[in-house]
């Protein structure tokens, strides 16, 4: 599970949106993350590896259609917009940490990624 947190910096999508990987990707949803990012599903584990932005506005836009903010037509325009936002880490935010992990960190004393 991804939580995937778009900023005020976007306020069209401001909100935090969760990608469920135990819902199977459709086909649609790898064709926008091909075209977005250029990735497919036997080579985007090089996104992950390299923190690749457009890799993450794919998976936004994924996240976005799921929870009904945006229509199928315009996932090419979203991706747009996500685009033209500052890499600041603010504008676009992807906790891939699952609840489970976050409880052992926190029973280890570490902070979590919520509290840095």
């Amino acid at each position: 599970m991804a939580k995937i947190i778009i900023g005020k910096a976007i306020p069209r999508f401001a909100g935090s949106y969760e990608l469920d990987s135990s819902i199977p990707m459709k086909g649609m949803d790898w064709r926008w993350i091909k075209k977005i990012s250029g990735y497919m599903p036997n080579t985007i584990e090089t996104g992950f590896e390299g923190d690749d932005p457009d890799l993450y506005i794919a998976l936004a836009v994924v996240a976005l259609h799921r929870a009904g903010k945006i229509r199928a037509q315009e996932a090419m325009f979203v991706a747009e917009v996500l685009l033209d936002a500052d890499v600041d880490g603010e504008a676009l935010t992807i906790d891939f940490t699952d609840d489970e992990e976050k409880e052992r960190q926190a029973e280890a004393g570490a902070p979590t990624e919520d509290e840095l």
